[in-house]
């Protein structure tokens, strides 16, 4: 009979047991944030955007923290000194969907003379940004026509020594549904197109300002803005 109790109470401890342990919360699942790359730390300190960390690094591919100045970008994956170097984004919103488009624009000394061409990311139906590489414009203005959603947008010659960019003849690209292409070529810029730089709100668009140290004093260089 003892040997009978025993085993009920040993019985009951053990379903008791098994009881507040089932009641005991499951783990959380520990979601990982992914960090930004000290580059995108920096094109991205001073810009309002709806993108990820993810993408924020996407787009700061290429450029890399200055050894010698923390506060400085380098295309040299060293880390070395190149001169002026910076990496320009104007985040905005072209046919009004609540998902951001990118313009991008790398632009300093290590490129010499030349205006850099503006590119132009919009994001897919997958979700992944995608180059609009048709594209290949210094500037870029918007025309009242439109297609898809998507405003025209007129594009300039190269810009450097030799060229007038007031008389430039100029190229209309057309959204076809999926991309951007060229639509007319040798178009001449209206007074009614508005440039790319007057349709991003003033709370996406801040330019970073480049700085350059040399003889123990610091150069504030004009940020690389549009001067349409």
């Amino acid at each position: 009979m003892k040997w009978h109790l025993l085993s009920i109470a040993l019985l009951s401890v053990i379903i008791t047991e098994a009881q507040v342990t089932s009641k005991k919360p499951l783990p959380k699942t520990v979601v990982s944030k992914l960090d930004l790359s000290p580059a995108a730390k920096i094109i991205f300190r001073d810009i309002k955007t709806t993108l990820s960390n993810e993408e924020k690094n996407y787009f700061s591919k290429g450029a890399y923290v200055r050894t010698d100045d923390k506060n400085s970008l380098t295309p040299d994956d060293k880390g070395e000194d190149m001169g002026v170097f910076n990496v320009e984004i104007y985040p905005t919103d072209l046919n009004k969907d609540g998902i951001e488009e990118i313009f991008m624009r790398t632009s300093g000394t290590y490129f010499g003379q030349w205006l850099q061409d503006l590119q132009l990311y919009i994001k897919n139906q997958h979700g992944k940004y995608v180059l609009q590489d048709a594209i290949a414009s210094p500037r870029l203005y918007l025309r009242a026509t439109s297609f898809g959603g998507y405003p025209d947008l007129i594009g300039g010659q190269p810009e450097g020594p030799g060229f007038n960019h007031s008389v430039a003849k100029i190229d209309t690209y057309r959204w076809n549904g999926n991309a951007y292409q060229v639509y007319k070529k040798n178009q001449v810029k209206l007074s009614t197109d508005k440039s790319v730089e007057e349709v991003i709100s003033p709370a996406y668009g801040k330019t970073i300002a480049a700085v350059v140290t040399g003889n123990d004093k610091d150069y504030t260089i004009a940020s690389f803005v549009f001067n349409f």
